[in-house]
């Protein structure tokens, strides 16, 4: 895959998506202080905030799947495979033991090696589950991508699909109906390889101006159903319930796939004409969007508890949905430049 490329749209697309992490972990806070059962006008924009940025771990799943999948050159064991599944369990193994040590010391507990020997088996911090899966997928990529090389993007497409199908059906069998497959898909089976798959089928498909519209509207129908059916789900509930925004809810795989075509028109139309100004600028964030992913988490507890619970900013005079977008854009920022100084530090830049 070229350089521009990837410029173009793979790598802005991954800084869009970056974007709606840290806005999800930010709305979140906020979101959960307010009583869902008696939604204020306050809740329902941090709400539809929350699931408008459901798409962005489905657009890295899908994204990785474009830029890995479909290399007929590649082995099992060639150097960029080795080096791609170094790459996520670096990061993985030296960031679980950094917030495990920060936030065992910060309520006074000593971590014990149950507490280390726990991340081999999962037991990692909340937000590092997604290095967990894409290294999985990173492990059998050789054998999707041997797949998608016999059968082409029709094959892929078909796989990718079908893949989703299963899981999705399975999800709304457990959680509509309560019906209890065995074994239970949604937590055996490696739910995010639809994704992975789909994402190298839809790489290179044309999007025209009726594509692009009828993805514009498929997206935001989903957000509104799924905004909805969050509502829906809180009417009675004490705390929030975040079951919609679950990434293998049918309406989340439907606005993800949506959202993924939407970004395919940001690829340069001619070789050598130069991305847009707000296209480099969500690509070089692209670029650090695995240290701004692994850092901000931390970054973000930080600044909440300065600027906002102690009041240092004077933020708490401020409404939420006036507080969420500040503090977004100040861990953006600080998780951008953590990653920028670590990429140029030797010991740190195979962690960011």
């Amino acid at each position: 895959m070229a350089p521009k490329y990837r410029l173009a749209w793979i790598d802005a697309a991954k800084g869009v998506a970056i974007m709606m992490v840290v806005c999800i972990h930010t709305n979140g806070i906020f979101q959960n202080r307010l009583s869902p059962s008696n939604p204020t006008v306050t809740w329902w924009i941090l709400n539809l905030i929350n699931t408008a940025c459901r798409v962005c771990v489905p657009l890295f799943f899908m994204l990785s799947g474009a830029v890995i999948l479909g290399s007929p050159e590649r082995s099992f064991l060639d150097r960029g495979y080795v080096r791609r599944i170094w790459r996520t369990l670096a990061p993985l193994l030296v960031w679980s033991l950094v917030y495990l040590i920060i936030y065992r010391m910060s309520a006074h507990r000593t971590p014990t090696v149950n507490d280390v020997l726990g991340i081999a088996a999962g037991k990692a911090h909340h937000h590092l589950w997604f290095l967990y899966s894409i290294s999985g997928l990173l492990i059998v990529s050789p054998m999707l991508n041997a797949y998608v090389c016999a059968t082409g993007h029709r094959g892929g497409l078909t796989l990718g699909i079908l893949w989703l199908t299963v899981v999705g059906i399975s999800w709304v069998l457990e959680h509509v109906f309560q019906f209890m497959l065995e074994p239970n898909f949604t937590r055996s089976l490696p739910v995010y390889t639809g994704y992975f798959v789909i994402g190298y089928a839809l790489r290179d498909c044309p999007v025209t101006r009726k594509v692009k519209f009828l993805s514009a509207i498929v997206y935001l129908d989903g957000l509104v159903a799924c905004a909805l059916l969050v509502r829906s789900i809180n009417s009675r509930a004490s705390q929030f319930e975040g079951l919609i925004g679950d990434y293998v809810n049918p309406l989340v795989m439907i606005m993800s796939i949506a959202m993924f075509l939407l970004f395919r028109p940001l690829e340069s139309a001619a070789p050598d004409e130069q991305p847009g100004r707000c296209t480099r600028f969500f690509a070089r964030l692209g670029v650090v969007s695995l240290g701004v992913y692994t850092s901000h988490v931390l970054i973000l507890d930080t600044v909440v508890r300065v600027a906002h619970n102690e009041n240092r900013l004077g933020l708490r005079t401020l409404p939420y949905v006036a507080v969420v977008p500040i503090l977004m854009i100040i861990v953006i920022a600080l998780s951008w430049e953590f990653s920028e100084i670590a990429k140029r530090i030797p010991i740190l830049r195979h962690v960011v």
